[in-house]
């Protein structure tokens, strides 16, 4: 039997890294994930408008097969960003798949999704390398993080986002599908906050919490011509769902369908005799994850040739897909149970600062002060940011410099956020 989409994946990254297996997977679904885009949907009357004359543009027909998914490990030894982040990001520009850039305001967020829009619907990406800088924002409650939290909920359920507001006035994003693959060391867990938790926001993300299990030596040699094959054989597999051109309606078949019952009975059962907390949120969600993962499962095991040339309007999940989605998401609930074990220990160490993390810390401190210029040196104390790396990250964020003269004729030199 050939291998399918994923293991093919993997068993090529395996040769040339040694970042986690369980950091591989996830990238191969998070791919299969956002190049399915619109173009497949599972049909599921409760998230399909029925009072609908279908002309909305928030009418969702289904269930869309979006995941987002955090990776948590060491840094350096789980080679989260060139082993795993940057792989995807260079098959994201191959793909010309829109990316929401880091260190993202609410504002900016819902600009850019506007500006990404083509005809009435957006498909975009949301990856980082390190992305405990969002977190830290948000826990602060800055203002311009306002809402960045609900927004993004909404976004996720693929509904057209629409609301006017006094200080950013009509926001607008038509028909989203937003894809996110972020990873952090376990700092990023501490900055998760109960209300984060109890409203459902981290509940739409699966945490892979990871460690190396083997070490690799530096590859220096060229991919072999099997390798060479593999890789042109995952860009056109994933550019054969993206362009698919017709929409394709995904169904259960009765056995699969057998196997969901009992697995969303089970977590109903749980959560009714359970006294769980905090986590009974998460646990609720594992359903919904279950019957996307199953759907992408089902597409991995299809051919490029099957995929552009199916007819039938409906796409049947079958019994191994199910079974193997159960499977996974065995492994999401005991990563969350890491992930709050983590969040609950009493110290930690601070992350590496990232380029990402420079940018939100000068951020925030921009939003505390209230202004749109600040001077070097309050920048300098308030962030604890060297100046020579201050002066760099700001010049990459785009700020203007001036240099202001007192009246006693000292100089300073001040920047202004753009």
């Amino acid at each position: 039997m050939d291998k399918d989409f994923i293991t093919r994946y993997v068993d090529l990254q395996k040769g040339i890294t040694d970042a986690p297996e369980e950091f591989q997977e996830a990238t191969a679904l998070f791919l299969l994930s956002t190049a399915a885009g619109r173009n497949f949907i599972f049909l599921s009357l409760p998230e399909t408008c029925i009072f609908s004359n279908g002309l909305d543009v928030k009418d969702v027909r289904g269930k869309f097969l979006n995941l987002w998914f955090i990776l948590i490990g060491k840094t350096r030894v789980t080679r989260k960003t060139t082993g795993v982040i940057n792989r995807a990001e260079e098959i994201i520009d191959f793909l010309k798949i829109n990316k929401i850039l880091h260190g993202f305001s609410t504002s900016y967020l819902i600009s850019h999704l506007n500006d990404m829009k083509e005809g009435m619907q957006v498909h975009a990406t949301w990856i980082s390398d390190e992305c405990s800088g969002f977190w830290d924002l948000l826990k602060a409650k800055t203002d311009y993080m306002l809402e960045a939290d609900a927004i993004l909920s909404t976004i996720y359920d693929c509904k057209t986002y629409s609301k006017g507001t006094q200080a950013r006035g009509k926001e607008y994003v038509p028909n989203p599908y937003l894809t996110v693959l972020l990873a952090s060391t376990d700092y990023l867990p501490h900055l998760f906050t109960e209300a984060m938790l109890r409203q459902g926001f981290l509940n739409r993300f699966i945490f892979v919490v990871a460690k190396r299990s083997r070490k690799m030596a530096l590859r220096t040699t060229s991919l072999t011509p099997e390798e060479k094959e593999t890789v042109e054989y995952v860009l056109q597999y994933l550019k054969a769902l993206l362009n698919r051109g017709t929409p394709i309606t995904m169904v259960m078949h009765s056995k699969a369908n057998d196997l969901y019952v009992k697995f969303e009975d089970y977590i109903d059962n749980w959560i009714e005799k359970g006294n769980l907390g905090l986590k009974e949120g998460y646990l609720g969600n594992l359903p919904n994850f279950v019957i996307r993962l199953a759907c992408l499962y089902r597409l991995s095991r299809m051919t490029i040739e099957e995929i552009q040339n199916y007819k039938r309007p409906f796409l049947e999940v079958e019994e191994e897909d199910m079974k193997r989605a159960i499977d996974y998401s065995k492994k999401i609930w005991n990563w969350f149970g890491t992930t709050m074990q983590i969040r609950s220990a009493e110290t930690v160490a601070e992350p590496v600062y990232t380029l990402e993390k420079y940018e939100a810390v000068i951020r925030k401190v921009y939003a505390e002060a209230g202004r749109e210029e600040l001077p070097q040196n309050y920048l300098r104390k308030k962030t604890s940011i060297p100046s020579k790396k201050l002066v760099e990250v700001l010049q990459d964020m785009g700020c203007k410099m001036r240099i202001v003269k007192s009246t006693s004729g000292r100089s300073a030199i001040m920047w202004k956020l753009l």
